[in-house]
């Protein structure tokens, strides 16, 4: 900058910036030492003139000793240099999903602002040690990348944004997954029926044991309760807690009794399960045998048809006598009652 006057030496002359309009903040600029050639800025900032993409305009006067002046048009750039770290949004830390998210959802939407008037695109990047979760690098949204059924209650996740200035800056910002245990049915395994009671058994006999699964996280949702239905022709019972089935009274009637078993969690869903128990008819015959002294072998056969279950009871030493079935073409059976050491 530089200006003449033919009345006055130059270094007499008052230099002054005024703004055109209100595109300037004049305060940042000023001449130094009233130096023609040496416009000074001071903080000059080009965020500040966001709208006008760095520009303003100046107005540069020159007083002589007279107040005669004159002036001139200045244009002004400010080059903006990469000074502001990106925000991340949301400023919430904290995200809270079901653990019946299904695989590819998004869960949370990660944006940033950035304070230069160059901001560019920024681009994300995720820390994840645990593998669940990937990002977009462009658009910032969080995806679940493995389910999180019955697994971990909680992860920690951290962002990291880069704008694209040079050099380039960067900013950072860890969330908390919070994984909520959504109530899943329990599932009862499979019981081997029918089961087989002799009649005339006594109360309290232990008949079979209901087990089963919940795949539920959550104490309380797999808290378990057994429950089964009754019959009035064989009472029976089942322990709430451990699925224990045993009669409670005398297994008086044969025949073929069917019971639902019902499993409970502890956020009310269910499974169900019919079991059968058969009570087979107990036909008692008295057998008389004549055997000679010191006889071993086969005293005595008899012939059953659809017999489930039989026993022996002699009136002498049962120690010294046994019995033997065999299996004829799946339907018949023959009973041998074997003496194996007769000494009378």
């Amino acid at each position: 900058m530089f200006a003449e006057d033919n009345d006055t030496k130059s270094r007499s002359l008052a230099y002054g910036v005024e703004s055109m309009g209100s595109s300037c903040n004049i305060s940042a600029f000023n001449f130094k030492n009233n130096h023609p050639n040496i416009i000074t800025v001071n903080g000059a900032d080009a965020e500040e003139y966001r709208q006008t993409q760095g520009r303003c305009t100046l107005n540069i006067t020159v007083t002589d000793h007279f107040g005669l002046s004159n002036w001139t048009i200045v244009n002004i750039t400010i080059i903006d240099e990469n000074e502001y770290y990106p925000t991340i949004i949301p400023v919430d830390n904290v995200v809270t999903i079901n653990d019946n998210t299904n695989v590819l959802s998004v869960i949370l939407n990660v944006s940033a602002t950035d304070s230069d008037l160059t901001e560019g695109q920024c681009l994300f990047f995720l820390h994840d040690s645990s593998g669940m979760f990937y990002i977009d690098e462009l658009t910032g949204l969080v995806h679940l990348k493995q389910t999180v059924q019955n697994a971990e209650p909680k992860y920690n996740i951290t962002v990291v944004v880069v704008d694209s200035g040079s050099p380039p800056l960067e900013s950072n910002k860890t969330y908390i997954i919070n994984v909520t245990d959504v109530n899943e049915k329990p599932q009862l395994d499979p019981i081997s029926s029918p089961i087989y009671v002799q009649q005339f058994s006594s109360a309290g006999l232990f008949l079979f044991a209901a087990k089963a699964t919940d795949p539920d996280r959550d104490v309380q949702n797999k808290n378990l309760t057994f429950s089964i239905s009754q019959n009035g022709n064989l009472s029976i019972a089942i322990d709430p807690m451990s699925g224990n089935v045993s009669l409670t009274g005398e297994a008086k009637s044969s025949g073929n009794f069917t019971y639902q078993i019902t499993v409970t969690d502890g956020g009310g869903l269910n499974d169900v399960m019919n079991v059968t128990v058969i009570v087979p008819n107990i036909k008692k015959e008295t057998v008389n045998v004549t055997v000679l002294e010191n006889s071993v072998g086969t005293i005595y056969k008899f012939s059953f048809t659809k017999v489930e279950q039989y026993t022996l009871e002699p009136s002498f030493d049962s120690s010294r006598c046994s019995i033997d079935n065999q299996v004829r073409n799946y339907l018949s059976f023959e009973l041998l009652i074997q003496l194996k050491n007769l000494a009378l």
